[in-house]
């Protein structure tokens, strides 16, 4: 006989959330020790008294009660409380958008029954700090971000050296060529590489490794540009697919790439 016990899950967020029929839900969820649940909640949008406070909904970092699949089902969550929301009470409508992204992302490299309490604080993190931005922080925001899931999935170049020679990059700054592996020193760098000052790197490397959001303020907007397009290059080949909400990001966040405004060494 299949267990029946209830389990608690917490913390865990609400990462993405289906409706069935007129009061069920298929929710996707995140555990920092048990990876991603997609769990089935019966009468989810007609019991407050089990869902308290409208719980089940994205964003919302929550207490689930999990009861088991049963016969190769989905397991069911039987109740949930929420203990916060990660983009605050009131979100604009670009900071659902960048939550929404982020959401997105960490919903493709999460892994059912995977503990990931790294991936968990870097989702955890990131969506608040774009709770606390304005809108013209949040590309920024967005570009760290990225680069933080890049270091979480241990797929971030090293950015104190060259990719190619070694060197140490730190002091002089370094190209980022399209379609490398990483940085290129002076010596290395292709003609007409922009460039990235070393100040900026070290902000950068600050910033992702130490999950610091008042980091991203000092970088210029232009080294950001260029730093998110070479992430979003190395990150498609760790999701799943094109993330859906990339476009509304594309559309709202970001206009024409700023990375023009670098100049080659």
């Amino acid at each position: 006989m299949p267990s029946t016990a209830v389990e608690v899950i917490a913390p865990a967020v609400v990462l993405r959330v289906q409706p069935v029929g007129d009061a069920d839900v298929v929710a996707v969820l995140f555990c920092p020790e048990r990876g991603r649940i997609d769990a089935f909640g019966r009468a989810v949008r007609s019991s407050r008294k089990r869902f308290e406070g409208a719980a089940l909904q994205p964003f919302n970092e929550v207490e689930a009660s999990i009861q088991p699949a049963r016969k190769g089902g989905l397991p069911t969550v039987r109740g949930a409380a929420a203990r916060a929301h990660l983009l605050g009470p009131s979100p604009t409508y670009a900071q659902l958008v960048a939550g929404s992204y982020l959401l997105e992302m960490a919903g493709q490299l999460c892994q059912p029954g995977h503990a990931d309490p790294a991936l968990y604080l870097w989702l955890i993190t990131w969506t608040g700090a774009c709770g606390r931005a304005d809108a013209a922080a949040l590309p920024l925001l967005l570009a760290a971000a990225e680069l933080g899931a890049l270091w979480v999935a241990g797929m971030l170049p090293e950015l104190d050296r060259c990719a190619r020679c070694g060197a140490a990059v730190a002091a002089q700054g370094a190209a980022w060529p399209a379609g490398g592996d990483g940085l290129a020193c002076r010596a290395c760098c292709p003609p007409g590489a922009p460039w990235l000052p070393g100040a900026d790197l070290r902000a950068i490397d600050d910033a992702v490794r130490g999950a610091d959001p008042d980091r991203v303020a000092s970088v210029a907007a232009p080294t950001w540009a260029l730093v998110s397009e070479r992430a979003r290059s190395q990150l498609h080949h760790a999701l799943r697919g094109p993330l859906r909400t990339g476009q509304a990001v594309a559309d709202t966040l970001r206009g024409a790439s700023a990375a023009a405004g670098l100049a080659a060494p």
